[in-house]
């Protein structure tokens, strides 16, 4: 593919890009809107609500929680309200992807810097529900936009990026914890330009220089201690259970390719040879930014990864801390896009320098990345679930089903019951309160009743029932081994 120049290309970066993202924003918007609401986000309005032993739990994601409060309070309690501040982060994730992918310099290099940022279909769920992921990833961006682009090689140009960087930072480790670490990556990044460049006589430090820095960094160093402080709390109270007890390798790659391919299920050779292929571009990476040895985008978001990468394992070795799997691997997914798009545009870049054909280089890109990205995103496309909280898919339809019920059947002021397996009840209730349905019973986490009028439970609870001619089916959902049973007429 020939490196096209000039404004015609611009533009068609430009409208490529605004496509993808308003169709993206679109997607992410109707998922908040239609999803059912989750378990861990029940939890999170129960915080709301005045729940001050959740409030000391980590489901408490603090920027998030305060964000919840202030929407829920102008608006109500309705789900695409609870989720607007994450909706609206992917505005600001999308922004800070377009400032770095409108760089881009050709049509493949765009395609593989939006399949690896935009299209993972595991990052797009955290924006459409109401948690600190979201909000997390769109400041995350924001801090790595910032320490990578340099507009100016100069004192005033490296502050402002300081700030800005280690600001977005703090944002996201106060949205969630889990993010802290990317703190301490971009803090490391920066001091270590601060050296190089006196060292290389970029610019020097005087008393004033040292004063702001030392301003900035104090600042960052009081918050951090807030969060730090947050987080001994947490592990104090037996809070940090969640993650992988193994080892990086083990725990957190396999974790983070099962999640970006969703529900699919491919060949184990195809798993191995994805596991190879993401080792093999870490490691090119690393390798290429020891060759290079310049203050350039790969050489920095390389490092970032590395120590992201790192800072786990100490803090495994030193305070027994668990590698992130799942939701608390996320920062992994755009550090490691940023990674392979600055890795590739170097790479051409090299191509085209040497004056050989790009053509095999960029058919190898289409073929071996974006294709399979582009596939598995549409494959994936959903306005019912997400990958973390599958079982919650159909309550909100349970809950509709027995409103429908009442309505057309029962006489008004009659009083109706449902049981239900405990992970259901956080959302039975929501909705309970949500739709104003006085007249259910609310729902206790006691597990099954065989004297309630509705029973919402797995097949597998069904099958266990001691009285199950007592009750017959009114909706069977086999994506999520799930059914709604009613007691039968005369029971």
């Amino acid at each position: 593919m020939i490196k096209a120049e000039g404004t015609k290309f611009l533009n068609q970066k430009k409208i490529i890009l605004f496509i993808v993202i308003a169709l993206l924003v679109i997607y992410v918007a109707l998922r908040a809107y239609f999803l059912s609401i989750t378990y861990d986000e029940c939890l999170s309005l129960d915080i709301i609500n005045g729940d001050k032993m959740r409030a000391g739990t980590a489901n408490n994601h603090l920027l998030n929680t305060f964000l919840m409060r202030f929407f829920k309070g102008l608006f109500g309690s309705g789900e695409i309200v609870l989720r607007l501040p994450n909706v609206f982060a992917f505005l600001l994730y999308c922004y800070f992807c377009y400032k770095i992918l409108i760089k881009s310099k050709t049509l493949t290099l765009l395609f593989v810097g939006i399949s690896f940022l935009l299209l993972n279909p595991y990052l797009l769920d955290f924006f459409s529900l109401a948690r600190g992921y979201g909000l997390a990833l769109g400041f995350a961006m924001a801090a790595m936009y910032f320490m990578i682009e340099k507009t100016e090689n100069d004192y005033k140009d490296y502050l402002k990026r300081l700030a800005l960087s280690s600001g977005f930072c703090l944002l996201s480790s106060f949205s969630n914890l889990s993010f802290l670490n990317l703190e301490f990556a971009v803090l490391f990044i920066f001091l270590l330009e601060l050296i190089l460049s006196v060292k290389n006589k970029s610019f020097q430090l005087n008393r004033m220089r040292i004063i702001y820095l030392s301003i900035i960094l104090l600042i960052n160093f009081f918050f951090l201690a807030i969060l730090i402080s947050q987080l001994l709390i947490l592990k104090n109270h037996n809070e940090l259970y969640f993650g992988g007890s193994i080892g990086f390798l083990h725990d957190t790659i396999p974790n983070l390719i099962f999640n970006t391919f969703y529900f699919s299920i491919f060949n184990p050779i195809l798993w191995l040879i994805v596991r190879i292929l993401i080792l093999f571009l870490f490691a090119t990476a690393i390798g290429y930014s020891i060759y290079q040895r310049k203050d350039t985008p790969i050489v920095k978001t390389t490092l970032v990864l590395c120590l992201l990468v790192i800072i786990p394992l100490l803090q495994h070795y030193l305070f027994d801390s668990l590698f992130p799997v799942h939701r608390t691997s996320l920062l992994f997914v755009p550090v490691f896009g940023l990674l392979v798009f600055h890795l590739f545009s170097a790479i051409q870049l090299h191509i085209e320098n040497n004056k050989k054909r790009t053509l095999p280089f960029n058919a190898t890109l289409l073929l071996l990345f974006c294709l399979p990205m582009a596939a598995n995103i549409f494959n994936s496309i959903n306005l019912k679930h997400t990958k973390e909280w599958v079982t919650d898919a159909n309550t909100k339809h349970v809950m509709n089903k027995i409103e429908d019920y009442y309505s057309n059947t029962l006489h008004t002021g009659q009083t109706i019951s449902l049981s239900c397996n405990w992970v259901f009840e956080p959302a039975i209730n929501y909705y309970r309160s949500l739709y104003s349905m006085e007249y259910l019973k609310p729902t206790e986490k006691t597990g099954l009743d065989l004297n309630t009028d509705f029973i919402y439970c797995t097949t597998g609870d069904k099958e266990n029932l001691t009285q199950p001619n007592s009750f017959s089916v009114l909706e069977n959902y086999p994506e999520t081994e799930s059914v709604l049973l009613m007691k039968s007429t005369g029971n």
